[in-house]
Order: C-alpha cells, then sequence, then structure tokens
C-alpha cells in the first residue's frame, strides 16, 4: 500500500459542509505552500465529510502552521479562534502512515485553481455578440472561458468576461473603460464575488494567491 509523508501532513477537522477545496487552499497557502489536498465527500450524500488532510512541501512548514494555530486555540488539539463559516478548525499534525486512498492520489494539481480575472461590461448595445466580444477583449490576454452575455432589456446588456490573469483584466480594463463601442459608452470594471455587494475580484488577496498557484502550477 502506497503512502504519503506524514511529517508533512496536517488533519484538520470541524469543517462545514459549506466549506470548499478551494477555499481550504486559500486558507492555508497563506501560511506555508500547499502540495496536496484530500477532502473526503461522503459517496450517498455527495457532501463533504468534515474534515480534511493538507500536505505541505516540508516539516517546517507543518510546525509553522501548528503554531499559527496553537496560538489562536482555545484549548487542546488546537481547536482554534480561526472559524470558517463560524466554526473553529481543529488542526492535528497526522501520526504514522496515511494510506494512499486517504492522500496519495490526490495531488492538487489535479484539482486546478480557477482564475478570478472575471470582469463585467456594461451599457453594451443588444447587438453585440459573443463573436464580438472576443475580438475585441481577446487582445488584452487568453480567456478562462468565452464570454458570458445577460440581456438587461432591448436598450442594454452586459457581458462577463473571464481572463486567465489579473494583468490581462487589469489591460482590458485600463483601456475599453468608458469607450465607444457600437455608439454607446461602455463601463468597465472588475465584476462583483459570489453573493456580495461590495466586494469585487481583483483585490490584493487574491492577486497573491495567483502568484502562488501559478509558482506551484495549480491555477488553470
Amino acid at each position: 500500500m502506497n503512502v504519503t509523508n506524514p511529517e508533512c501532513t496536517i488533519y484538520v477537522g470541524n469543517i462545514d459542509f459549506k466549506v470548499t477545496k478551494l477555499m481550504l487552499y486559500e486558507l492555508f497557502q497563506q501560511f506555508s505552500i500547499v502540495t496536496k489536498i484530500h477532502y473526503p465527500i461522503d459517496k450517498l450524500t455527495k457532501s463533504p465529510q468534515g474534515y480534511c488532510f493538507i500536505q505541505f512541501s516540508g516539516k517546517e512548514d507543518v510546525k509553522h502552521v501548528l503554531n499559527i494555530f496553537s496560538n489562536n486555540s482555545k484549548g487542546n488539539n488546537y481547536n482554534s479562534t480561526i472559524q470558517l463559516y463560524g466554526k473553529p478548525l481543529r488542526v492535528k499534525q497526522v501520526v504514522g502512515i496515511i494510506p494512499d486512498g486517504d492522500l496519495g492520489n490526490n495531488n492538487i494539481t489535479n484539482n486546478m485553481i480557477q482564475p478570478n480575472a472575471i470582469i463585467v461590461v456594461e451599457n453594451l448595445d443588444p447587438t453585440i455578440t459573443v463573436k464580438h466580444l472576443k475580438k475585441i477583449f481577446s487582445k488584452f490576454g487568453q480567456f478562462y472561458k468565452d464570454p458570458i452575455i445577460l440581456s438587461l432589456n432591448k436598450n442594454n446588456a452586459s457581458a462577463m468576461v473571464h481572463y486567465r490573469l489579473f494583468h490581462m483584466a487589469d489591460n482590458a480594463i485600463n483601456e475599453m473603460n468608458n469607450k465607444l463601442l457600437s455608439n454607446k459608452i461602455i463601463s468597465v470594471e472588475y465584476a462583483h464575488k459570489d453573493d456580495s455587494k461590495n466586494a469585487r475580484h481583483g483585490d490584493e488577496i487574491e492577486r497573491l494567491l495567483e502568484q502562488e498557484a501559478i509558482k506551484n502550477g495549480v491555477l488553470i
């Protein structure tokens, strides 16, 4: 039976079912370089089982992470004040070997990180098509996926454009915001994050995470 390196691995428990693997990566990548994550899913309910294993690049990384959580701990087993969806994470170092089925086949490169360089184009003429948008905005960089047009009414439309990298989206915003397109002045800015009326993509944290994802080869 194949095993991974337990000295470089932590156990994280008490995870809310709404937490995604990407959220776990974004959280722990702030502390040290994450190389593998295994986040078990119940085969019947298709929901997370409430725990995961996270492997880092070295033993010193694990010590660093455990120290962070112990300094933010309310009690034993690193029952941390660091919370996700109101639930404190419980972090422990793994003791002994871990079966291949529990971690070894879950290299994070098999679960690539989706880019967040998403811009919104507003006040579009309704005659503008996806083909038009691809021709105009592709000159600023590579798309992660094709633009999506959202029809608002017969006079106005908006679109979402997904770039692979933030500097590409930055160039598009700088060059196209308040420009004339099909006799209408368009607005171009970063799109709102999911479920947020104020926070937009393109903030400092997302840009740092992009750099780390590129460095570790886990950006789509």
